[in-house]
């Protein structure tokens, strides 16, 4: 009996005191938490459509517990967008995903003890927000058809008949590009988007177009000398605005060295760097040729016009691509005398009260002021009198003529020389006292000395 009550002794000391050594098996629940056998948490991101996963590199991953003391895991995914928790505590947990303009739908799961936890996929979707704005192109209008597009390709749109766009892009910070065929790529940086808002571009953006020039040949038919080629005006006219015009009544125009033609008005090219290099005979080119070149014009349709006084005007259209130079050749004016433009240059040689008739009437192109008539004297046209005096000769509105008339050595009679005259409409030509040239002949001094009375 007393070796029975000692083995229950025994027994009983042999239980408490094994009640008393906490767990240490790594599987048992109750064993403590950071002895546990740790686990391992595996999944994927997965970008949304049009997206790679070379645009989640700056993602990150977080497994946080809902049980407090245990530490939130943050990690990148790799460049297949997988993700590997190691080593995980067991308990339960949410998974987030941190990644700028795109989100993922919160994960709760809990990871046991020892085990191999499979995510799987982990879609991500853009967080969208919007932009507008409105564009024009320089000097020209609005730019319909203009490309927008985030510096996330799978994001673009085009510009409206009204300038006006609205993008949908993912939110963050953004980087836009507004693009036209012939015009410089305007790019906003830094625009930062926020979800469900829209962001309104300040201003207008305004594009500006790569110029494009103009080169040609400006010559006179008649009648062509070197001063008489500086008088040639080339004129430019824009025949195609682009769109329609800006409210403000007018076309934006960049600042500086660009010509931007309004209401297709009629502008000296001077205001689009004209330039008319000095003629080189040297090398072939004519000196009756006046070379001229226009740069810094905007892409479109022109028309150039070239005017002289005393010559038709011509007109040539021309387009004008961007970065590259359109060529118009040689461009001759017909002097007006010879076309139906014509006015005539009529008067009459008298002696007394009676017309000399068989005289040689010579009209010449007058040379102007006093310091400049060492100028070569330029025939323009030749008449004889009828038998009443009277002679004529088809000239051109615009010029400035002089009347001579050269009597033989012998002949008592006085030469000739009578002018300045020009046509005054509906009068016809007259000098600058207002008299018309009915040109009454003197009888020479024969003892010499003495002006011309006729002289204008």
């Amino acid at each position: 009996m007393r070796q029975f009550t000692g083995f229950i002794l025994v027994g009983m000391w042999l239980l408490i005191g094994c009640n008393m050594v906490e767990p240490s098996n790594p599987f048992d629940p109750t064993t403590e938490l950071s002895l546990q056998q740790k686990s391992i948490v595996i999944g994927r991101l997965l970008p949304p459509a049009g997206l790679t996963v070379a645009n989640l590199s700056s993602a990150r991953v977080r497994l946080s517990s809902t049980d407090s003391g245990i530490e939130t895991l943050t990690i990148a995914p790799d460049s297949e967008g997988a993700f590997k928790f190691e080593p995980v505590l067991p308990g339960f947990y949410h998974l987030n995903v941190d990644q700028t303009g795109l989100f993922a739908s919160p994960r709760f799961f809990e990871v046991p003890i020892g085990s191999r936890v499979l995510i799987g996929d982990v879609p991500l979707e853009p967080t969208l927000g919007r932009v507008s704005g409105r564009v024009i192109l320089s000097g020209r209008g609005y730019a319909m058809g203009a490309l927008v597009a985030a510096d996330d390709p799978a994001y673009r749109t085009a510009v409206g008949q009204d300038g006006r766009f609205t993008l949908t892009v993912p939110s963050g910070e953004r980087e836009i590009t507004i693009a036209f065929p012939g015009y410089e790529t305007q790019t906003i940086t830094r625009l930062a988007v926020e979800a469900r808002k829209e962001v309104q571009l300040p201003g207008r953006v305004v594009l500006t177009a790569y110029k494009g020039a103009i080169m040609g040949q400006a010559a006179l038919r008649q009648f062509a000398t070197l001063s008489r080629l500086q008088r040639i005006v080339v004129e430019l006219e824009e025949n195609d605005a682009g769109g329609p015009p800006l409210p403000d009544g007018g076309y934006d125009s960049t600042t500086g060295d660009a010509m931007v033609v309004r209401d297709a008005a009629l502008l000296p090219i001077t205001d689009a760097q004209l330039s008319f290099p000095p003629p080189l005979t040297s090398i072939g080119v004519p000196v009756e040729d006046r070379q001229f070149r226009i740069e810094r014009l905007e892409p479109g349709r022109y028309t150039l016009r070239f005017i002289a006084d005393g010559y038709d005007s011509q007109r040539r259209p021309v387009y004008v691509n961007a970065e590259k130079t359109s060529t118009v050749g040689r461009v001759e004016l017909s002097h007006s005398s010879t076309g139906p433009e014509a006015v005539s240059l009529e008067g009459r040689i008298i002696s007394g009260d009676f017309g000399i008739p068989g005289i040689v009437v010579d009209a010449v192109f007058d040379p102007g002021p006093v310091n400049l008539r060492r100028t070569q004297v330029l025939l323009f046209g030749r008449a004889i009198t009828d038998i009443d005096g009277n002679f004529s000769i088809p000239a051109a509105r615009g010029e400035y003529y002089r009347i001579r008339v050269k009597f033989p050595d012998g002949d008592e009679k006085e030469d000739v020389d009578f002018g300045p005259v020009r046509y005054v409409d509906p009068v016809g030509f007259i000098n600058n006292d207002g008299e018309p040239p009915n040109i009454e002949v003197r009888a020479r001094d024969l003892g010499g000395g003495g002006d011309n009375p006729e002289g204008g």
